[in-house]
């Protein structure tokens, strides 16, 4: 496992859980990229969902990114993925240019 990984699968986790709720929402035959998106927007992703890949996702119009700050924190031990700490805050470190 390298942080490539980790992120390629979490992201693929997320895709896959917003194209479910969308599925779920508008029929799977009418699944569209807005649909999807709209699915992201609607409620928050939990860590649980993402099998603890990422945080708590939560998205809205105005950011393209997750707008809350945590984090999930993993270590190897014994040759196995463990969890460190989750729902880690991030400190908000503000523009600096």
């Amino acid at each position: 496992w390298s942080s490539g990984t980790i992120l390629a699968t979490g992201q693929a986790l997320l895709a896959v859980r917003a194209i479910e709720r969308a599925a779920k929402k508008v029929g799977p035959e009418k699944v569209t990229g807005a649909a999807v998106r709209d699915a992201i927007l609607a409620a928050p992703i939990s860590s649980a969902e993402l099998f603890s890949f990422f945080p708590d996702l939560e998205f809205n119009r105005e950011a393209p990114t997750p707008f809350r700050s945590t984090v999930n924190i993993g270590t190897v031990k014994g040759g196995k993925l463990v969890e460190a700490g989750s729902q880690v805050p991030v400190p908000f470190i503000p523009k600096w240019w």
